[in-house]
């Protein structure tokens, strides 16, 4: 389990004094004293949420206490290697402490969590200086044992306590602000060069009246980053049905109109869900002889991009411009990143 109560999480509406968490300490004590269990865990489960709370700097025999008391809550809740683990935080502070018979009788099973950790095993590892101030472990020293918890206090220079926080021997150190340490910014995901192929439809309103304008589409386009924006280039095919009336009967084919285009696109965030809008020049080659062979033109462009993890995702385009005459396309296509 890890656990790091800190007095931002915690409802500390009221401040807590080190002589009433010394009351709390004693209460609980006399609770499982007289056996009573469940009064006895409500009590600790209320010192741990008094702890963050404290507005004075905590004393050492008072860190003692609490490891103390979460040793034999956790010794109640049967968990005995945290047990263990609290009880030799506080034998860290007390080596000489021992509990009273009234407490813990000689021979009760208490005593095996009490000494089943040596903390002088245990590595000394120091915490980082605070911007300001000083931190204190357990009352006193700097520095965290291996895991094992600790009471982390914040102690600014006025002497004022700035924050205190009840870490267990497996969180992490808690977060306050280090000497030399700058809050590193969300990394930015890098853009990468993509290969797009997908299929939709277009409209070209060219000067072919024999064709409909109305087309599918297949297009294959590859983008390359620039600096804050994407340059692309590639092409896409339309193909479109043509009717023929030859005497009395209609002929039909096919007619297949390729494009060119080359262009840039600007992307407007990345990550989940990429947006971009961009623009293009077009070069269109009319499959009719009704029409010119060449149609020369541009387009605005935008789309969405959403990679679907690895170098995969998909996305979705819409284009409208001149070609010789009004041209929109639209589809899906599916990106590779190269």
């Amino acid at each position: 389990m890890i656990l790091l109560v800190a007095s931002a999480l915690a409802d500390c509406s009221d401040s807590v004094s080190d002589d009433a968490l010394d009351g709390l300490l004693v209460d609980a004590l006399s609770a499982y004293e007289a056996l009573q269990a469940e009064r006895f865990v409500t009590l600790v489960t209320e010192i741990e949420a008094s702890v963050p709370c404290l507005s004075t700097p905590l004393p050492r025999h008072l860190a003692a206490g609490v490891h103390r008391a979460r040793g034999l809550k956790a010794f109640v809740g049967r968990d005995h290697d945290s047990a263990a683990a609290s009880f030799a935080a506080a034998r860290a502070i007390e080596p000489a402490y021992a509990f009273p018979t009234s407490l813990v009788p000689e021979d009760n099973p208490v005593l095996e969590d009490y000494t089943a950790i040596d903390p002088a095993t245990r590595a000394a590892r120091p915490t980082e200086p605070p911007e300001s101030g000083t931190i204190r472990v357990d009352g006193s020293r700097g520095h965290r044992l291996e895991g094992l918890p600790a009471l982390v206090q914040w102690i600014g220079d006025d002497g004022a306590v700035q924050n205190t926080w009840l870490v267990d021997g497996d969180a992490p150190d808690p977060r306050y602000p280090r000497v030399g340490h700058a809050e590193t910014p969300e990394p930015k995901v890098p853009r990468s060069a993509r290969l797009h192929v997908g299929a939709g439809a277009m409209y070209l309103d060219a000067r072919n009246r024999s064709t409909r304008p109305g087309m599918g589409s297949i297009d294959v386009l590859a983008t390359l980053p620039l600096g804050p924006v994407d340059f692309e280039v590639g092409g896409l095919v339309g193909i479109t049905r043509d009717d023929i009336d030859a005497s009395a009967a209609v002929d039909t084919r096919f007619l297949v109109t390729p494009a060119l285009r080359a262009g840039l696109r600007v992307p407007l965030a990345t990550g989940a869900v990429e947006p971009w809008v961009g623009g293009c020049a077009l070069v269109t080659f009319h499959g009719s002889p009704d029409a010119p062979p060449v149609g020369p033109g541009g387009a605005g462009t935008a789309g969405l991009f959403v990679p679907l993890g690895g170098p995969v995702g998909l996305g979705v385009e819409a284009l409208a411009g001149f070609s010789e005459g009004l041209l929109v396309q639209g589809g899906l296509d599916v990106g590779l990143g190269l």
